[in-house]
């Protein structure tokens, strides 16, 4: 099996990252950067220079920031609780959801959820 190349901001390898980390979500709440860099076939601190290059964020607040905008997807469906959302995305604690999303968006996930409820 090839491993991808680190080549910087632009990198081809970019997308295949954001669905590694989506797909990877999806499948196991508990998702992390061990399984990240095994699905990249990279090593950690391979993965960890390449996140910084083309995101700015180590892997870990590249994964957080995925899971917060599935939840900002899903909170806008308003289908389920904030608290359903938070453990669906890999949140064990919904208050330690709340927090990191309004870091992340600027807005606490009910006003989230309300904002949405005045766009329709």
């Amino acid at each position: 099996m090839n491993k991808p190349r680190i080549e910087g901001k632009g990198s081809d390898h970019y997308p295949d990252l954001l669905l590694a980390i989506s797909k990877g979500i999806q499948q196991d709440r508990e998702f992390n950067i061990h399984q990240l860099s095994r699905l990249m076939y990279m090593s950690r601190y391979t993965l960890h220079r390449y996140c910084v290059q083309t995101t700015g964020l180590s892997p870990g607040r590249l994964i957080r920031s995925v899971r917060l905008k599935k939840a900002s997807q899903l909170l806008s469906q308003k289908k389920w609780t904030i608290s359903d959302i938070a453990f669906d995305v890999g949140f064990n604690s919904s208050s330690y959801f709340s927090t990191e999303f309004k870091k992340h968006h600027g807005v606490c996930p009910d006003k989230w959820v309300s904002d949405a409820s005045l766009a329709s």
